[in-house]
């Protein structure tokens, strides 16, 4: 059974992997200066099957093939697989059943319909079932063991988030508080997938290699901030974002050097391993820079899940290994294209963000100016040479992956055919969960609440256009206390803030606006006054180019934030007091 198991999460990885790099492959496009043809709405659709796909169905399914060949497989390994498979044909069928709005939520955006969702629920099923069988067999390493209960920290987070929704799935906002502290949880336990993977790779190589005593500890110390992290407050962004970014990564100085040790002792060529180390170590630095929504974001998080790839590629590539076929080029240079890919695509991700280039929008080319247009290049360059070693690798696996099969896999994929089957026509005929219409849609309160909202957002939008700031702030102070997640209401709160001349406190509230929603362009232009007044030109700047990226061309605020741009561009090439002007009011492009 231990070889049809593992052999059925290779399958589902190296299927995963290929549909992952191909929507990569048309991201990367639509990214790339010159080529505008990607609507945003087919953007948002490939940047959900492309991250999902990469670091949900491949992530499981490598997940799966390293517990189950590292030790006994009980009845629930199979079972879990069968979900796996099941959930991720509910994700390509999802399209077909209509009502798919893509919404782009951190970790794991989705398509807003009851099959797409009924699939992930199949997936994180089958993610339970495989750590719990994995725990109930025992017979675990340290490290293996520790990245279990950190999967199995991540499952309780998502389950204690669903329960703690105010009402059925459907808003945007809905998702972000589902996937935030569970997918902060997940990493952790990636990571600690990953540094066990490290000492596994060795020991393929070196079968009397016995890790020291001093990991088994340390990898039960690196569990601690999963455990932790069940208690943080799961609506708290800011708490999850620094727990993980200061304790994600404990372990790994501790197994690299015992890897460095044994490289100078009896030397150790296994470049999927020393490549992915290297990944690491850039995404984690990236992620200690990140500051607002910016392509700073996604460099972070593409070095870290590449390295992690990296790291699954090298398992698979060992599991698929035949002892009697030659050495070929194109998998020694495999690894290599990958890895170089990935660190041209991270520091192209890294110059455009400083640039301020927001994220999860398909490009505009007014907006690809000097240092911006370069990286955009470079990502667009480092984006296609990763997907197509991704999409090399997976050229080169499957034949070996068939040869293995020896006719055994029949069973397996006849159970899995029926297993899809059933799950379709259960999540079909469940009562699905409300669908989204639009992206930056705030969840509906009951009736009467609304139009009492309606009536005090309206009110405050007239006194913040007849300047009448103290007045507007105490409307949006109601309605913010009725809906605290309504981007808005933020935006206009931070207007009316900027009118009174607080420009910090104005500062924080656009910022909240965006990290509601991303999209909200008037968010940056009022932050862009806010940092402004606040003497931070670079940053002014960096926001008013994500306002000019993602408003339309006829908007009237347009011509000024040109303006700006050129005005603040020239300041700063200019000794300060060369540089003076007399300050302007505020201007507020509201809803």
């Amino acid at each position: 059974m231990g070889h049809r198991i593992t052999s059925g999460w290779l399958a589902l990885g190296l299927a995963a992997m290929f549909l992952s790099a191909t929507g990569a492959f048309f991201l990367v496009l639509c990214r790339l200066p010159g080529i505008t043809t990607c609507s945003t709405q087919g953007f948002a659709t490939l940047l959900v099957y492309h991250v999902d796909f990469a670091v949900l169905v491949w992530f499981l399914a490598m997940a799966g093939a390293f517990l189950s060949v590292t030790g006994p497989n009980g009845p629930l390994q199979g079972v879990a697989l069968l979900l796996a498979w099941g959930g991720a044909f509910a994700l390509l069928l999802a399209p077909a059943q209509g009502g798919a709005t893509p919404i782009l939520a951190n970790y794991f955006p989705v398509l807003a319909n009851g099959l797409f969702l009924g699939g992930m629920v199949a997936m994180g099923a089958g993610t339970l079932l495989l750590v719990v069988d994995r725990l109930l067999q025992g017979s675990m390493v340290p490290g293996i063991l520790a990245a279990s209960l950190a999967l199995l920290c991540a499952l309780i987070a998502f389950a204690v988030a669903a329960l703690a929704l105010p009402g059925p799935i459907g808003a945007p906002q809905t998702f972000e508080s589902l996937f935030w502290a569970g997918g902060h949880l997940l990493q952790n336990g990636h990571v600690l997938l990953l540094a066990a993977l490290w000492l596994w790779l060795y020991r393929q190589e070196v079968p009397e290699f016995q890790p020291p005593r001093f990991l088994g500890p340390l990898f039960m110390v690196a569990l601690l901030p999963s455990v932790s992290g069940l208690f943080l407050d799961h609506t708290d962004p800011a708490l999850h974002t620094q727990w993980m970014r200061w304790g994600s990564w404990w372990v790994v100085p501790g197994v690299v050097w015992v890897l460095v040790a044994e490289w100078r002792r009896k030397g150790w060529d296994t470049p999927y391993a020393w490549l992915s180390v290297l990944l690491l170590g850039v995404g984690l630095a990236m992620g200690t820079v990140v500051k607002e929504q910016t392509l700073l974001v996604p460099a972070h998080y593409h070095g870290t899940v590449g390295a992690v790839t990296l790291g699954y590629m090298g398992l698979a590539r060992q599991l698929l290994a035949d002892p009697e076929e030659k050495s070929h080029t194109l998998d020694r240079w495999q690894p290599w294209l990958f890895a170089g890919g990935v660190l041209l695509l991270v520091v192209g991700l890294a110059v455009a963000g400083f640039s301020g280039l927001p994220r999860k929008t398909p490009g505009i080319e007014h907006a690809w100016e000097g240092a911006a247009r370069l990286g955009m290049l470079l990502a667009g360059c480092g984006g296609l040479l990763s997907t197509a070693s991704g999409l090399l690798f997976v050229v080169r696996q499957v034949p070996r992956w068939w040869r293995m099969q020896a006719g055994r896999s029949g069973g397996l994929l006849a159970l899995t055919a029926l297993a899809v089957a059933a799950i379709a026509a259960v999540i079909e005929i469940w009562p699905h969960p409300a669908t989204v219409t639009t992206l930056s849609a705030p969840a509906a309160p009951p009736q009467t609440e609304q139009t009492e909202l309606q009536r005090r957002f309206e009110q405050g939008a007239v006194m913040l256009h007849a300047k009448e700031y103290e007045h507007a702030m105490t409307a949006f102070h109601w309605v913010l206390k009725q809906a605290p997640k309504l981007p808005e209401a933020h935006v206009n709160m931070g207007f009316a803030l900027l009118g009174l001349g607080r420009a910090k406190a104005a500062e924080d509230f656009f910022r909240g606006a965006i990290e509601l929603n991303p999209y909200r362009a008037n968010a940056y232009y009022g932050l862009a006054q806010a940092l402004e007044e606040q003497k931070d030109l670079r940053g002014a700047l960096g926001a008013m180019r994500a306002f000019i990226h993602l408003t339309k061309a006829e908007d009237p605020f347009l011509p000024k934030a040109r303006s700006a741009l050129w005005e603040w561009e020239n300041q700063l090439k200019t000794p300060p007091e060369e540089s003076k002007a007399p300050p302007e009011e505020p201007k507020t492009p509201t809803e």
